[in-house]
Formats: structure tokens, sequence, C-alpha cells
């Protein structure tokens, strides 16, 4: 619905990488194990296979890890062959199941196409159960823009036991620069408002002051440029925030209680009086 189509939801599971750990007999090695894969994208496989060389895995071991430290467009066939390295592992089996069963929830929308099978996809392990997933979009040069994952006993913290959920937050600040940047928000709705107030000197912003004051009271927004400055400074600031109008006030306009209203899309402009001015913005 934002309009930002090249994104990719990264998936996995606890239950498979808790039966990871059991198939290669680091069960208790679990965290030390998940704490080195989280670490995949920042410092690559090498790096994964050295820090489980340094955590006391042996090269067996880590070998046996290398098949799952991939990430890849979700096929049928990839998720078959994770169930066959795992047959040996009760809840590695379990989680297979559930991933299986959210796929197909996935195709059943025809949504499957974005997911990618992340096996070295390893956050939140304190408190996620079931599936883990992490939303990514691939050319912005940024880490996750959205993740979350299933928690069966959260609440459990908090007083409520035994109530299961799914969770998910979204990064709004890398979502807005992901957008900002490639253009995404209507050009209609960055305006910071309708009208800019130009006053020549000090006197004259005095006098648009009260002025901008009775247009709010009508409900138009609109801002009073902050200091006396030439007008093509101040009109070049309207035209970067998109507003549409200008109000105009010097010398002139304020001898003859009237000012100069500019349309700064079609670049016409007339003299009003104040109330003719507030009787045309009259909602």
């Amino acid at each position: 619905n934002l309009g930002i189509k090249n994104f990719v939801i990264h998936l996995n599971n606890r239950k498979v990488l808790e039966g990871v750990a059991e198939s290669i007999g680091a069960s208790d090695k679990f965290m030390q194990l998940t704490i080195a894969l989280d670490k995949f994208d920042k410092i690559g496989k090498e790096g994964v296979e050295k820090e489980l060389a340094e955590r006391g895995f042996s090269a067996e071991q880590i070998q046996q890890v290398n098949q799952f430290l991939v990430c890849e467009n979700f096929t049928t066939k990839s998720l078959e062959l994770w169930g066959n390295l795992l047959q040996k592992s009760e809840v590695g089996k379990k989680g297979i199941s559930e991933l299986t069963e959210l796929i197909g929830y996935l195709k059943a929308n025809g949504f499957d196409s974005h997911i990618f099978l992340d096996g070295t996809l390893a956050r939140g392990l304190n408190y996620y159960t079931g599936c883990i997933f992490e939303v990514k979009a691939p050319d912005s040069g940024m880490g996750s823009i959205a993740a979350g994952g299933r928690y069966d006993n959260l609440t459990g913290i908090f007083g409520m036991p035994g109530l299961s959920g799914v969770g998910i937050s979204f990064g709004a600040d890398r979502i807005y620069d992901l957008m900002e940047s490639a253009g995404l928000f209507p050009k209609e709705n960055n305006t910071s408002c309708k009208i800019l107030l130009c006053g020549m000197d000090e006197k004259s912003l005095k006098f648009c002051i009260p002025i901008a004051e009775m247009l709010r009271e009508i409900g138009t927004s609109c801002k009073v440029y902050p200091q006396a400055a030439k007008l093509k400074k101040q009109l070049d600031y309207a035209n970067a925030e998109n507003i549409k109008y200008a109000i105009i006030v010097g010398g002139n306009e304020i001898a003859t209680n009237q000012i100069t209203l500019k349309d700064l899309q079609n670049g016409t402009q007339e003299t009003l009086s104040v109330e003719s001015l507030i009787n045309k913005f009259t909602l």
C-alpha cells in the first residue's frame, strides 16, 4: 500500500535452529550458535565459521551448520532439503512443519513470491518460540524495515500465562527514509501549509501576524516567514515547501491596509483587503 514494491520477507523458525543445534550434538551451545548466525549479514560466511570455531564448535559441526547458512527465494525443494537435514531432530521436524503450514497460507494468498528462507535469521530468541521473520528492501542499503515472530510464553512475564501470539514491529524511520528517497510520498500531501506570509521588513512582519491568526481561525493553515528577507528568498522557500499561496506585505500594502496575494502555481496575483482575503479562504 505504501508503494514499496521491491521487498522480501526472510523466514526462519526457532525450532529449526534448535534442531540444527541438536543435530550437530550442540544443544548445550544453542545460544552461542545463534549469536554467531545472527552476525551473518555483517561478517559473512567465513566470519561465522571463524566465530563458531572460537566458541568451541568442531570442524565437522561447522560443516554441518554450513548447510543452513543460506538465504534463498523459497521453493518446496529448499524446504524439503532442510527437512532431510533435520530428520534426526524432533524439534527440528516440528519447525519444518510450522514453516510448511505458514508458507501454505501464504501461497493461498498468492504472497509466497516475496518469501525467502533464511537459515541465518536468528533474532529475538529469548522470547520467540516459533516462526521468526524480517522484512528487507534489498536496494535500500539499510537493514530490516520490519520484523517479528511467534511467541508462546512472553505474556506470562506480565501475569497472563498461556496466551500465544505473533508480534511485528515496523521501522518507521527507515520506511520513511526509503519512501522519501524513492519519491513515494504524494506531492500534494508534501505541503507544510497553504499560505506563506512574507514581510519585507520588521513592520511588515508585525502586520502579518494578526492576519495569520485570522486565517488559522477559519481553518486555513499558514505560516509567517520568520524574518524580513528578500522576496525571492521567501518565495523560493514557499516553492520548496509546495506552498500554494504567498501573501506579500510591504510599505505600500501597510499604507493602504491591503495585501498582495500571489498564486505560486500559476503566477497570478491580486491586491485584496484583509477582509476580502479572509472571505476568500473561509471554508
